[in-house]
């Protein structure tokens, strides 16, 4: 279950949703003032307690680093997008590594690799002049991925992604997923290549432009209903947020 909680919240740590103010109006995009989201602290409020705390580093608009209590990520940039990220322990062991290829600046190909436990996934993306994006995971060893793992279809409206519904062949899993946004700005928004990377299914409700407000999952017969309330600054960036999953109280504070 903690291992559980601990996925989402990273899921989630760049999210934002609709502010407490109902009349909060639109932020204007000023495209001369660049915002950075420099640390995210993730705390239960049901105990008091940290969960977690991330700093993130950049070069220019491009993120180069994120160090968090558990891990440190880098990422690698080929021009304008993401072509590799590495997931390490604070040891500097390499955990696990994504490999990115796209066609015509949208991603069409993942490689997944699980190190620690010799696991690779191979996902491969079809656009389709409707906004949706058909999806196909493969999942084998480091050197062979043959075994059909997922396969699904997302549908995109605004760049964002709003549903997802698809199978885990593996484990059985049915899945259907809707996700509704607010107007205001997201953290990442101004991060150079990561709106490419929305179709990925363990970034999804990352979101990247703007804060996602509700999230429903249904996996088989579980159902996950997630809403999540923030107060934003005058730029119209999430500085705290609020949300409730597994019988916990979480809440994010964005530092800029």
């Amino acid at each position: 279950m903690k291992k559980n909680i601990a996925l989402f919240c990273s899921l989630i740590l760049l999210l934002s949703s609709c502010s407490s103010d109902n009349n909060y109006n639109p932020p204007t995009d000023d495209s001369s003032q660049i915002v950075l989201t420099k640390k995210i602290i993730n705390k239960n409020l049901n105990d008091n307690s940290i969960v977690n705390i991330t700093e993130f580093e950049y070069n220019g608009n491009k993120i180069s680093k994120s160090i968090s209590q558990s891990n440190k990520i880098l990422y690698t940039y080929n021009g304008d997008l993401i072509t590799n990220i590495k997931i390490y322990d604070l040891n500097d062991t390499l955990l696990s590594e994504y490999l990115y290829s796209y066609q015509n600046n949208n991603l069409v190909e993942t490689i997944y690799k699980i190190l620690t436990s010799n696991v690779c996934e191979k996902r491969l993306y079809t656009y389709n002049a409707n906004q949706t994006v058909n999806y196909i995971y493969y999942q084998g060893d480091l050197l062979t991925q043959n075994t059909l793992y997922k396969t699904g279809v997302i549908t995109i409206q605004n760049e964002e992604v709003v549903s997802i519904i698809g199978q885990d062949y593996i484990n059985s899993v049915s899945r259907n997923s809707t996700f509704t946004y607010d107007n205001q700005n997201n953290p990442s928004k101004n991060i150079i290549g990561i709106d490419k990377l929305k179709v990925e299914l363990d970034r999804v409700g990352g979101v990247f432009k703007n804060n996602i407000s509700n999230s429903t999952v249904y996996n088989n017969s579980q159902y996950f209903n997630t809403d999540f309330t923030y107060v934003y600054n005058l730029n119209g960036y999430p500085v705290t947020a609020n949300y409730f999953f597994n019988g916990i109280n979480f809440k994010n504070e964005y530092f800029y």
